[in-house]
């Protein structure tokens, strides 16, 4: 009985730095619009399936926004991705 409580904790321990992570929940959101947007796509029938692709765009987006968090490691690219961040945010203030 001890070791199962003990394993129930760890499990929970485990899920729970698991998603403190932003980037994991990240990854988690683009799965889970994928496979909304699947199951939109196939369950609502419909001529223009605006709404799955809607949802497919924005599961694209996150898988994106996931990619170029792997480019900010990297040593040359990051510097230039948070310049070109700074450029769009001065031009979107004007």
């Amino acid at each position: 009985m001890e070791n199962q409580s003990r394993s129930d904790r760890n499990y929970y321990r485990r899920m729970k730095r698991y998603f403190n992570d932003f980037w994991n929940v990240v990854d988690l959101l683009s799965y889970v619009l994928l496979i909304a947007a699947f199951a939109v796509r196939h369950m609502h029938p419909s001529q223009t399936f605006t709404v799955a692709r809607r949802m497919f765009s924005l599961s694209l987006l996150v898988m994106y926004l996931r990619f170029l968090e792997v480019f900010l490691i990297h040593r040359k690219m990051g510097p230039t991705l948070i310049m070109i961040k700074e450029m769009l945010d001065d031009v979107n203030a004007r």
